[in-house]
């Protein structure tokens, strides 16, 4: 029968619009046709009848009054950075120029800027701000965030300053006003410091002897007449009693003082005080020899001579002698003829 070519006679009936056929065809797999066959519903519709790979029938979902097909969308981009996905949703934006300006029901798309960063309108902030460091308004902006640097948070230390010491150039001041830094008169607003002058050694010291690294030293260079000082141009120097009392100047002469023979004048402290010896002055027409004495004991001896007949003893360090001792001047007439001789005992007298 395999070259045998014919046609099965179908017959057809029409009623109304409705055909009516004696064959009923069926849709099947070629390798199984007997189990992989096509199926209808009762409405002779294969929409409930769907089946996934699985064979789980894909159902439906109302969503309005209508049926709709429900699809899953393949997207699986990542949330985190990572290597894109070949299917992903992006959200799209729109630049303009000018934003554009919507009325209440419409629409428009996302606004974005040049460099495709997306608008946002931060609406709990005031039209305007300030930043007044005076009077806090509604407008002042706030911070809630805490100062600081790597090392750690600032400090607001007025004693010893750190890495974390806030600095300011502002004016300082107090309740009475903007603080002064007069070196004359010192008032309420006049600048303070407790610091110690020093370097890295330690404290500086004002030391008028032995000199050290932290002995101030000035730059300064002193001048006298207009010249700088130096040995040649020496500052002068007058000494002056520093203990107040009465000055004393007790002159004494003796007539025709023969040769080799000698005199000796005497000044007594007077009771219920005491005198500071400062200077002995003698003098004579030839060779003397003078003698001064404190109370007995000699303290000092000057000679002269023609040349120079005046013998002036200054004392730097001027002795202190107590009510009722004496300081004596005694001459001696070196020369070989009589000759007049002079002496006065300087000094203050307490």
């Amino acid at each position: 029968m395999a070259d045998f070519n014919s046609a099965l006679p179908i017959r057809t009936e029409l009623v109304g619009q409705v055909v009516y056929q004696d064959v009923i065809t069926k849709l099947g797999d070629a390798t199984n046709p007997a189990t992989q066959q096509a199926e209808v519903d009762t409405f002779g519709s294969q929409f409930a009848v769907l089946r996934d790979a699985a064979g789980n029938a894909i159902g439906d979902q109302l969503l309005s009054a209508s049926y709709w097909l429900q699809s899953v969308s393949p997207s699986n981009g990542p949330t985190a950075p990572g290597t894109a996905a070949g299917f992903s949703n992006l959200i799209g934006g729109q630049y303009n120029g000018t934003l554009p300006t919507l009325t209440t029901g419409e629409q428009a798309a996302v606004q974005v800027d040049a460099n495709g960063r997306l608008w946002a309108n931060v609406t709990n902030l005031p039209t305007t701000v300030d930043t007044n460091y005076g009077v806090v308004g509604a407008s002042t902006l706030r911070s809630a965030a805490q100062i600081g640097n790597a090392a750690g948070a600032a400090d607001f230390n007025f004693g010893a300053a750190g890495a974390q010491t806030l600095r300011v150039a502002a004016l300082l001041g107090n309740a009475s006003g903007v603080i002064d830094y007069n070196y004359g008169a010192v008032d309420a607003q006049t600048v303070r410091t407790a610091s110690q002058i020093g370097n890295a050694t330690g404290a500086a010291d004002f030391n008028n002897g032995a000199t050290d690294a932290q002995t101030l030293r000035v730059a300064a260079n002193l001048a006298v007449s207009g010249a700088n000082v130096t040995t040649s141009n020496p500052v002068p120097v007058t000494v002056v009693s520093s203990v107040p009392g009465t000055n004393i100047q007790d002159y004494h002469t003796s007539a025709s003082l023969p040769a080799g023979s000698s005199v000796t004048f005497t000044y007594t402290v007077v009771a219920a005080h005491t005198f500071n010896l400062e200077r002995v002055w003698s003098s004579a027409s030839g060779k003397i020899k003078t003698l001064v004495q404190n109370n007995g004991s000699t303290i000092m001896v000057g000679f002269n001579s023609t040349a120079n007949p005046n013998i002036d003893m200054t004392i730097v360090a001027p002795p202190t002698i107590a009510a009722g001792n004496t300081v004596t001047v005694t001459i001696t007439n070196n020369d070989l003829v009589a000759f007049d001789v002079y002496a006065t005992i300087e000094g203050n007298q307490n």
